[in-house]
């Protein structure tokens, strides 16, 4: 995986994320894989691949997660999403303590729905993939 972006999953998912359990793995791969989408990347499975460079195995089941409830839809707005566009450089302080806390939250949050601990259901809503 590229160095940037293992050091991103590693601050999110803990040190031991990729020795841990299958949820643990595909959480973190998860991560990976909304991290470039928010950076402009195609939501692929080869675009992810080829950006990531990891094997295809690790991100099927992780991104078809994040599709089927609807992560990359203009709807859900990842991109526009203050909590997962982390920007350390303008927190501070105790605001700083608070933004990392919320961070956290909300990327924990695509890790559990990348692995299937959390399912997210808009098949009673119009809301369609990108």
């Amino acid at each position: 995986m590229r160095e940037d972006v293992k050091n991103f999953v590693t601050f999110i998912c803990g040190e031991n994320w990729e020795e841990a359990s299958d949820e643990d793995r595909r959480g973190g791969y998860g991560v990976a894989c909304m991290q470039a989408y928010i950076n402009g990347i195609k939501p692929t499975v080869d675009e992810f691949v080829k950006f990531l460079e990891i094997p295809i195995e690790d991100v099927k089941a992780p991104f078809a997660q994040l599709l089927q409830s609807g992560l990359f839809s203009k709807a859900f707005n990842a991109r526009g999403d203050t909590s997962l566009n982390i920007k350390l450089d303008v927190k501070k302080g105790k605001d700083k303590e608070d933004y990392l806390r919320d961070v956290k939250c909300a990327w924990g949050h695509i890790a559990a729905i990348s692995s299937g601990v959390i399912v997210r259901n808009y098949s009673n809503m119009d809301i369609k993939p990108i």
